[in-house]
C-alpha cells in the first residue's frame, strides 16, 4: 500500500487537497493507496512529554501505517522557507530504522510562490536521505498552488500530465 502524507495539519489546506488528487491517480492506476493528514493525527497529546523515547498511545497507529507502507507519496508546502516543523515532529517519531531504511519516498512540493516548495523539498530531502530512504528523482513542484488548485481540482494539463508522470515512474520504481 502506498501512503500519501498531507505534510500539513493545517485544516482545509492545499496539501490535502492535492493529496485527494494524488490518491485519485493512484487508485486510477489501480495501487492501492491511502491519505495520511497531519491534521487527524492528536499531536497534542504528544507534546507533553516531547521525545520522550515512547509513542502516546494515540500516537502509534500513524507512526504504524508509515512503517508498514510500501512506498511513501509527502505532498510538502511550504512554510517559512522550509517545511511545516509539525512534518518534521511526525517524523522524528518514526519508528528507526524499519519505517525509512530503503523505503521508496516520491515528493511533492507546493508553494504560493513560483518555485512551488523547492526548499521545502530541498530540506525534507536531506532528512529522507539521512535515514536512508529512497528518494523517486521525478518530483513535481506547484508553484502559486492559490491559482492552481481550485475546489480541490487541478485545471492545468501539464501539471495533471506530470503528476500522473510521476506516479506511474514512482509504482514502476518499487514494484
Amino acid at each position: 500500500m502506498t501512503l500519501i502524507i498531507s505534510g500539513t495539519n493545517r485544516k482545509g489546506s492545499y496539501s490535502l487537497q492535492v493529496s485527494k488528487i494524488v490518491e485519485k491517480i493512484y487508485n486510477s492506476l489501480q495501487v492501492p493507496c491511502e491519505i495520511l493528514s497531519l491534521a487527524d493525527i492528536p499531536f497534542k497529546d504528544t507534546f507533553d512529554e516531547p521525545y520522550s523515547g515512547t509513542l502516546p498511545i494515540d500516537f502509534k497507529p500513524f507512526a504504524q501505517k508509515v512503517e508498514k507502507a510500501k512506498g511513501l507519496v509527502i505532498v510538502c508546502p511550504e512554510y517559512n522557507g522550509s517545511f511545516p516543523g509539525i512534518l518534521k515532529y511526525f517524523i522524528d517519531h518514526w519508528p528507526y530504522p524499519g519505517s525509512f531504511t530503503y523505503k521508496p519516498v516520491c515528493l511533492i512540493g507546493i508553494g504560493a510562490g513560483v518555485f512551488g516548495g523547492l526548499r521545502a523539498l530541498e530540506h525534507l530531502q536531506g532528512i529522507l536521505l539521512y535515514r536512508k530512504g529512497c528518494v523517486c528523482p521525478e518530483k513535481v513542484l506547484i508553484g502559486n498552488v492559490q491559482n492552481v488548485v481550485q475546489n480541490s481540482e487541478i485545471k492545468d494539463k501539464n501539471l495533471m500530465e506530470r503528476l500522473q508522470l510521476q506516479a506511474k515512474k514512482f509504482i514502476e520504481g518499487y514494484s
